[in-house]
């Protein structure tokens, strides 16, 4: 049985056959691996043995079986494995139950889940642009009336 192929295959663009079709790039163009701006990039998950510093754009994931040593900066990071090192997140940083971490840890928002160990600081700073609910003299007032 004969092969067909279609008029829009690589082997059609690259011999010009097909008028309107897309012809394929140049081995010499550069290649641009950068994504739109409104698509965000990918996670990136580890589930095994990895050190060194991570920077990531998008979120980290470490797996149960993932052991991490070194830094993670990332946009968010979700942390179900081992980590020896400082975690910085820029939206979010979720720790699960069965997270180790040996390290300090930085967000705005962090989610801390029941029996998940952490040796280290915990330091939540505030989003640019984010206000907050309370002032301080209505913190005051909040805090006067629990006592």
């Amino acid at each position: 049985m004969k092969c067909r192929r279609s008029k829009l295959s690589r082997g059609a663009r690259l011999r010009g056959s097909v008028a309107g079709a897309a012809p394929l790039r140049s081995s010499t163009e550069p290649r641009h691996l950068a994504k739109t701006p409104e698509a965000p990039p990918a996670e990136l998950r580890i589930d095994g043995p990895t050190e060194g510093s991570i920077h990531y754009a998008g979120t980290v994931v470490v797996g149960p079986t993932g052991v991490v040593t070194g830094e993670i900066r990332a946009r968010a990071i979700v942390v179900e494995g081992e980590i020896s090192g400082d975690l910085y997140a820029e939206e979010t940083l979720r720790i699960s139950a069965s997270a180790r971490i040996t390290g300090n840890v930085q967000a705005p928002r962090v989610a801390l889940t029941r029996g998940a160990q952490l040796r280290g600081k915990i330091t939540m700073r505030r989003e640019s642009g984010q206000e907050t609910a309370l002032d301080g003299i209505a913190a005051d007032q909040v805090l006067s009336r629990e006592g």
